[in-house]
């Protein structure tokens, strides 16, 4: 499914006045590559306005544990997750809280993760 057009496709719906308004944050990630959890967590904490800590040494659990235990109603979007491997790294940084919806583009469709959220 590589070249589809699901990253410029979820871009439009993402940019529209009808889904932020939905949303008191959002948050788009492009997983780089080769998969660097630290990267991650930066670009999501950065996206998500959790970059009041450093993220560095102990900042960066810091600003990890600001995103867990956010509370407010967040779209998250994920371009471009390559294995369960880098989702199963990724799934237990996101927010706890069931208000945060979220939406993965993935380049092959056999590689469709469990998620235990909502």
């Amino acid at each position: 499914m590589i070249g589809i057009g699901k990253t410029s496709f979820i871009r439009s719906a993402y940019g529209s006045e009808e889904i932020t308004s939905m949303f008191e944050q959002c948050a788009w990630v492009t997983i780089s590559h080769p998969f660097n959890l630290h990267d991650f967590i930066t670009s999501l904490a950065h996206e998500l306005n959790a970059h009041d800590f450093s993220v560095l040494g102990n900042g960066l659990q810091k600003s990890e544990e600001s995103i867990k235990h956010s509370k407010r109603r967040c779209l998250l979007v994920l371009d471009d997750v390559l294995s369960i491997e880098e989702w199963n790294l990724i799934q237990p940084h996101f927010p706890n809280e069931t208000n945060t919806k979220i939406i993965v583009t993935m380049s092959h469709p056999n590689l469709v993760p469990p998620y235990n959220g909502t």
